[in-house]
């Protein structure tokens, strides 16, 4: 007797599915950054994403702390007094990563301002991944 496969293709598909799936959330918790900026009923606070707490006030850092994250692994840029981790943006640009990938360690300003010209919709996207301010 001939053992029914109609199950074969279905089953095959959801462990696909579930693999792919484990796949992007592992890879999103390691490109994900520990904090991100918010506002906290006016006042801007740091959001720590593993405990879930906001602290009031935003983390500072330096051209040198921004030239430590300055590839796909991890990217961070200043643009306008504000830092910003681009990580999980990169693949997510509509001009392709490579403008981002320039951006990667250093101050972006000037490459984001001859790009977008301060939009406002553009600067409402970019807020999104706001982790602290350049000191």
């Amino acid at each position: 007797m001939k053992p029914n496969k109609s199950y074969l293709i279905p089953g095959t598909l959801v462990v696909v599915i579930i693999a792919a799936g484990i796949f992007g959330y592992t890879s999103f918790k390691q490109k994900a950054p520990t904090s991100y900026v918010v506002d906290n009923n006016g006042t801007p606070s740091t959001l720590n994403t593993k405990t879930g707490v906001v602290t009031p006030g935003v983390a500072a850092f330096s051209l040198a702390d921004i030239a430590q994250h300055s590839n796909a692994a991890s990217c961070y840029t200043a643009v306008s007094g504000s830092v910003y981790d681009l990580t999980l943006f990169i693949t997510k640009h509509e001009g392709g990563n490579q403008p981002i990938l320039s951006m990667c360690g250093n101050n972006g300003t000037d490459a984001f301002m001859a790009q977008h010209g301060g939009k406002q919709k553009i600067m409402r996207m970019l807020t999104r991944f706001k982790i602290g301010t350049l000191s």
